[in-house]
């Protein structure tokens, strides 16, 4: 009888913890980024310009412009203050209105309508961090000039410096990883997968200091990790899972 009511307590707290976390998420974290898969993205392969390798775009090789390899391209629209993004072969153009936070596929030529400098997410890549880097397995943590920075999730994904190098946007996890990342005799090992929740979060750098709530990213599978990109303006942050959906966070970064 007594084991029973061990087992039953037990229970019980772990019940009472994880609806304690949910409803705590639920007010911390409430804010759930605006969400749009991108199925015509994910088929860009297909509508290559003949004469073009898809082996050849996915290599690291100098003499391919940033702008020629597959990934987005994000643009202010100055007429509707839209920001508007594409791919670099796909056909398909969305927009994101900032006040309804709505975002939508709409003609194609909107895009050559707009006036606004051009984003290459492709150039927002690891270098473009400088002093700011993460480490995955095992400690899946994310640091600034090698100070270990505290995150909404367990576990630090992802650190994207913004275009001034003032601000960082942070990918985190609530977690739990699972699986091996030993191969066989330790070698070729793959990291474990991360599951749970993402949230992205926005730091002033110069302060360690987040200056607005977590928000919340829609997850439509597991197949790829998410990406962060950043608008010219540092307004919006693009979270995008190549090259199936994309998520809109805006910032309260004023730029006036």
């Amino acid at each position: 009888m007594k084991n029973k009511i061990i087992y039953f307590s037990a229970a019980i707290l772990v019940l009472f913890i994880l609806f304690s976390w949910f409803f705590w998420d639920e007010y911390a974290a409430s804010k759930i980024a605006p969400f749009q898969k991108t199925e015509g993205w994910n088929q860009w392969e297909k509508v290559l310009p003949e004469g073009q390798s898809t082996q050849e775009l996915r290599t690291d090789d100098p003499r391919i412009p940033a702008e020629k390899k597959p990934g987005i391209f994000l643009r202010i629209d100055s007429n509707t203050n839209y920001l508007l993004l594409k791919h670099s072969y796909a056909k398909e153009v969305y927009s994101y209105n900032p006040e309804t936070e709505e975002v939508k596929q709409v003609a194609e030529n909107a895009w050559s309508e707009a006036d606004g400098n051009i984003t290459i997410c492709k150039l927002q890549g690891p270098t473009y961090n400088l002093e700011s880097t993460v480490e995955t397995y095992p400690v899946y943590t994310v640091k600034h000039k090698g100070k270990v920075l505290e995150t909404y999730g367990k576990y630090g994904l992802l650190i994207k410096e913004s275009p001034s190098h003032t601000k960082a946007a942070i990918l985190s996890a609530y977690g739990p990883s699972r699986g091996s990342s030993g191969g066989l005799l330790g070698l070729g090992g793959r990291d474990p997968v991360v599951y749970g929740r993402r949230y992205v979060q926005i730091m002033q750098l110069n302060e360690k200091r987040y200056i607005q709530d977590p928000v919340r990213l829609i997850q439509a599978d597991g197949k790829h990790e998410f990406n962060l990109c950043w608008s010219e303006d540092e307004r919006y942050i693009v979270a995008f899972q190549p090259y199936e959906n994309i998520s809109i966070i805006k910032t309260n970064i004023d730029t006036k």
